[in-house]
């Protein structure tokens, strides 16, 4: 198989659902932030290749009532990896700041020719309450 590229132009932060239990309080659960380590630094922005959505893939969101809706790749994390096959994962565009609704993974993850190069996995906005 030809090396598979990725162009990417969009930062992403991810975080997974993480849950604990403390006696006499119950479980707990909290978001928690993915990081990589690029040059020795430490970040929790990862760059993605980000495509919206469009033709088939919009028809079949729109009857589930999804707005937004897009394709990310991005270059293998074993973290990552480990969180889309067995968490519940929330995305956030850097660019979009912080309190902007978060988008959450739709369907499943690949990790493309199983090569631990690609991850590929499609996003929709979690939209607000």
């Amino acid at each position: 198989m030809a090396d598979l590229v990725i162009h990417p132009h969009t930062f992403i932060r991810i975080s997974k659902k993480t849950s604990t239990y403390t006696a006499g309080n119950g479980a707990s659960e909290t978001w928690a932030p993915l990081t990589r380590i690029c040059h020795g630094v430490v970040s929790d922005a990862f760059p993605v290749e980000w495509r919206g959505a469009f033709g088939a893939d919009m028809i079949s969101a729109a009857a589930q009532n999804i707005r937004q809706m897009a394709t990310v790749r991005m270059s293998y994390h074993p973290d990552v990896w480990e969180a889309l096959r067995t968490r519940e994962v929330r995305v956030h565009l850097v660019e979009e700041g912080p309190k902007a609704h978060p988008f959450v993974v739709y369907g499943d993850a690949d990790n493309v020719g199983m090569q631990n190069q690609v991850l590929e996995f499609k996003v929709h906005r979690l939209e607000g309450k």
